[in-house]
């Protein structure tokens, strides 16, 4: 084995094939791919999410302490909690932009089986450094260490975002999977089960 060597597809070494191609595109919108969306099941329940930017975390909060109280009642994880509000909080932040006059949307199914969390944002435009940050999480690298986004991606972290919610909803569900919306927006797919607790 070759310890010098860069491997081509390492997300997290900056010198590999993926990283500078990564570091060379602009943003990825959604739109402009033919994707399959992804589309809500009819026995999920479907709720909007408005927030207001002077009280978004309350607003989210609020929107979600029942869904996964409901979750929790049934034998789930108290830390759904925390994924699902990541999840919503991305949504709100990177996927809308902050914009108040954006939706989103939360689509939900628990059973005894699995809970299950669709979340969907308008935006649908996706920095090329995400992809690779979601390369981290497919490999496990995250079990490892942590490293937030910013981190990840060599770029200065904003007082406003510390840029771990990802690595939060990734540790808390079980599976995480990512989708195109009919709008041309983000969903997140989020899904616990029991046993894996």
């Amino acid at each position: 084995m070759n310890e010098k060597a860069v491997e081509l597809f390492d997300p997290d070494c900056l010198d590999s094939l993926i990283r500078q191609i990564m570091d060379n595109l602009g943003p990825v919108k959604l739109s402009e791919f033919n994707i399959q969306p992804y589309e809500v099941p009819e026995d999920y329940i479907v709720k909007d999410i408005k927030v207001e930017l002077s009280v978004f975390e309350r607003q989210i909060r609020a929107a979600i302490e029942p869904v996964t109280q409901k979750a929790e009642d049934m034998g789930y994880s108290g830390n759904l909690f925390t994924a699902l509000y990541e999840a919503v909080l991305n949504a709100f932040q990177h996927g809308n932009k902050s914009d108040e006059n954006k939706k989103i949307i939360l689509a939900y199914k628990i059973t005894d089986q699995s809970a299950e969390f669709a979340i969907m944002d308008e935006g649908g435009i996706i920095d090329p450094l995400f992809i690779g940050y979601i390369l981290r999480f497919r490999g496990n690298k995250h079990l490892n260490s942590f490293v937030s986004f910013y981190d990840f991606g060599n770029r200065e972290k904003p007082q406003s975002n510390n840029g771990s919610g990802t690595h939060f909803i990734h540790i808390y569900a079980d599976s995480v999977k990512y989708y195109k919306s009919p709008a041309g927006g983000t969903v997140v797919h989020l899904t616990a089960t029991k046993e894996a607790q």
